[in-house]
């Protein structure tokens, strides 16, 4: 459809039509990356979320022209996208949320009921390391395996306890939670100044991400043809 759509109405169709259906159960068939070093992860390590991102990495080439090999990150940078791995774990944070603030849905709540700080007493004394944890924190969930750890309680609530979350685990509206999140993950889009030929708004983005017909950029990257004093 690229050669008789404009760019932006290449991103609506891909939203509404196309990105629904990876959204759909994503919290429930993603797996954690355990050695990533903060809770947000632009790109994800097991197999099957690798060629789930290469869904819209696709898209957004179709969308912007960029060539194969374009980098992802600079590629989402320009048309400020959240990538769907971090999609995933904002949607998952988003549902435990709901469930820490609204206590629903019950059969949710009556889990993180088992992990929530209340005021316990061990004998004649209050639990001290209760008392260690940040505000709205929630108890790490024990996990044995490998393979739980990377499931949907343990890992959530792992980055719902992380000190990137500080400041929005105590917002209570859903809405303005997510925001937040959204303003961490998603990238200011840039502007294609009201471009609609498809062409032209290739141009641009191919500058923009040093993927283009330059001498430079072609010899930058070894590509044939590449000028070379």
């Amino acid at each position: 459809m690229k050669n008789w759509v404009a760019p932006p109405v290449l991103e609506t169709i891909y939203k509404a039509y196309i990105r629904p259906h990876p959204d759909y159960g994503d919290i429930l068939y993603h797996t954690d990356d355990l050695k990533k070093l903060s809770v947000w992860n632009l790109e994800p390590t097991a197999p099957l979320l690798v060629k789930v991102e290469t869904i819209q990495y696709e898209a957004a080439r179709i969308i912007t022209g960029a060539w194969l090999g374009s980098s992802r990150k600079k590629l989402y940078a320009n048309l400020g996208w959240e990538s769907l791995n971090n999609r995933r774990i904002m949607r998952k944070l988003c549902l435990v949320h709901e469930t820490y603030h609204s206590h629903l849905p019950s059969y949710l709540d009556d889990v993180i009921n088992e992990v929530r700080p209340v005021a316990r007493i061990e004998g004649d004394r209050p639990n001290r390391r209760l008392d260690l944890l940040p505000p709205n924190a929630l108890e790490n969930m024990p996990a044995r395996t490998e393979y739980y750890q990377k499931s949907f309680f343990p890992s959530t609530i792992k980055d719902w306890n992380s000190t990137d979350l500080v400041g929005l685990r105590c917002i209570g509206s859903k809405d303005e939670f997510k925001s937040g999140i959204l303003r961490i993950i998603r990238p200011k889009k840039k502007s294609i100044f009201g471009l609609s030929c498809h062409n032209r708004v290739r141009h641009i983005f191919m500058l923009r991400l040093e993927m283009s017909p330059l001498h430079s950029h072609k010899e930058a990257r070894g590509f044939p043809g590449a000028y070379s004093a």
